[in-house]
């Protein structure tokens, strides 16, 4: 048999070595293929950074309204909310309470505090009442007689002192002038008669001579004469008597009983003024007195009446929680218990309106002001969400929350809800999302198509069959969309979720240097993940 070239090295190959060599010719093929497919993705064919756009999702850039957010949480709280106090005086016991989470209206009785101890003192305490006006009314009518008395007596010594100045008068203008004219009169009239008695001796003296007239009657008219002389010297006695003597003492007398009688009416004035004040101030003891048994009973009635407790609103009916009630070292509220005066016994939310009270981390307070609208859903009520506005931001940052993180700096406020009348309750959780503005056409992408490396944005735009990185400047975000303020232009694609062969051909620009998100040196997301940083800030610019 003819022999066929190279037969015989083959038969002396062993036979494993034959069936091994097709299997490495397989293994380097299958490499040679691999490394071309890496060749291509990797962008070593075909377009320098371009790559492959099999299985890649794109988003074609165009304009857009972003609405800028605030994500917060917080909790509910009606604005109006009255506590009801026990305002009876030391201790009362609970006879009636109105059920927790009862609704109430205005004048609905919601507690009954016990009374009768307060009865019974209202009981006694008019008994005294009934005796104070008595004495009251006692002292009054003794003030009216004494007033009468005084009038009385004042009049009397009045009338006393116009009759002592009226005397005077008569005695001055009347008695002493008529006595003063008599004796006068009296002295003219003897002189007229000593004269017409010397007249009538002078004439008698002849004929006494001639023996006409006896000596007897000529005697008998010098006695006559020395009569009237006599007489004259009288009467001008008596007038020096009246001038002298009477009417100085008269006057005098006159005039003493006068002031007398003025210092007699002065002292029953003064009398009468006396007995007044002492009258007048019985009087107001008794009223003062009956003032404050009145006050006492009034105070008592009172105290009665606020033992039936009314509901001073509408509302929802909510006792004190333990820690609002260990204040008073008092266990829960219930029927047969003792409240004090002053203790809250339940407060009355008025459900109608109600606060979200929420805090605002202190990089957040600049975005936010009063007035912003408000978006509030409550877990309890779900499928429906509450709007309202911002009504007050504290000015200062408090560490409330400084347990949970010491550098933690966070400003209260409160979020006013519109009226609602649905079935939410005080100390509700609530998610708070607060609309700070909105960007108008702006071209925006969203926030998982950019990347940053340093201080610098990159987006991946598809250009054909293959991609490559842009550098973009970005504006303000919110948790879904960027704005983009140049780099692309509306109608570019890009990459949405780039893989890590894209996100290896990122320009090295240094890693972990400053305004890199996160600090990642393979191009984190420009939201960077976190709540916080999508809420409506600054462009980030290198």
């Amino acid at each position: 048999m003819a022999t066929v070239p190279g037969m015989a090295e083959a038969r002396g190959m062993s036979i494993p070595r034959m069936l091994l060599q097709p299997a490495w010719l397989v293994v380097e093929g299958l490499l040679a293929v691999l490394v071309l497919v890496y060749l291509f993705s990797s962008g070593w064919f075909g377009g320098g950074f371009g790559a492959a756009l099999a299985g890649t999702e794109l988003f074609e850039v165009k304009r857009m309204d972003i609405e800028l957010t605030l994500e917060e949480s917080g909790e509910l709280r009606a604005r109006r909310n009255v506590e009801v106090r026990s305002e009876v005086e030391g201790e009362s016991v609970i006879l009636f309470m109105a059920p927790e989470s009862s609704r109430v209206t205005k004048g609905d009785v919601v507690v009954e505090l016990a009374s009768d101890a307060l009865t019974e003192r209202m009981e006694s305490e008019e008994i005294e009442l009934r005796k104070i006006r008595a004495d009251v009314e006692s002292a009054r009518q003794e003030l009216e007689i004494t007033r009468n008395e005084n009038a009385s007596l004042i009049s009397k010594a009045q009338i006393d002192l116009d009759v002592a100045e009226l005397e005077l008068r008569q005695y001055l203008e009347g008695e002493y002038v008529k006595a003063l004219q008599t004796a006068e009169i009296d002295i003219e009239q003897t002189r007229q008669e000593i004269e017409r008695k010397e007249e009538e001796i002078r004439k008698n003296e002849p004929l006494r001579e001639r023996g006409f007239v006896t000596a007897l009657k000529l005697k008998e008219l010098h006695f006559d004469l020395y009569k009237l002389r006599r007489t004259l010297e009288k009467n001008e006695l008596t007038l020096q008597i009246l001038q002298t003597y009477d009417r100085p003492k008269t006057e005098k007398q006159k005039t003493s009983a006068v002031e007398q009688a003025r210092q007699e009416l002065e002292r029953a004035r003064q009398r009468a003024a006396s007995r007044d004040v002492q009258a007048t101030a019985l009087v107001e003891e008794r009223q003062a007195q009956l003032a404050v048994r009145e006050t006492r009973f009034e105070r008592l009635r009172r105290a009665i009446e606020k033992c039936r407790i009314l509901a001073p609103g509408d509302g929802v009916v909510q006792y004190p929680t333990d820690e609002g009630r260990n204040r008073w070292n008092q266990s829960r509220l219930a029927v047969g218990e003792r409240v004090y005066e002053g203790q809250t016994i339940l407060t009355l939310p008025d459900v109608t309106q109600m606060i979200v009270n929420a805090r605002i981390h202190e990089a957040d307070r600049h975005k936010v002001r009063e007035g912003l609208p408000c978006i509030v859903r409550v877990p309890a009520v779900p499928g429906r969400a509450f709007h309202g506005t911002i009504s007050r931001i504290a000015q200062f940052a408090d560490s409330a929350n400084s347990w949970l993180n010491p550098e933690l700096k966070e400003h209260t406020t409160e979020i006013l809800l519109d009226e609602t009348d649905a079935p939410v309750s005080p100390g509700d959780s609530a998610s708070i999302t607060i609309l700070i503005d909105t960007i108008e056409g702006a071209i925006a992408v969203p926030v998982q198509c950019v990347y940053t490396r340093g201080s610098r944005s990159f987006v991946f735009v598809a250009s054909g069959s293959s991609v490559k990185p842009v550098q973009v400047e970005i504006g303000r975000s919110n948790v879904r969309m960027v704005e983009i303020l140049s780099g692309v232009d509306v109608g570019d694609r890009v990459v949405q979720g780039a893989t890590e062969s894209l996100l290896a051909r990122l320009p090295n620009v240094g890693a972990g240097s400053p305004g890199s998100v996160n600090g990642s040196e393979g191009g984190a997301p420009a939201n960077g993940g976190g709540r916080r940083g999508g809420g409506g800030g600054g462009p980030r610019r290198g």
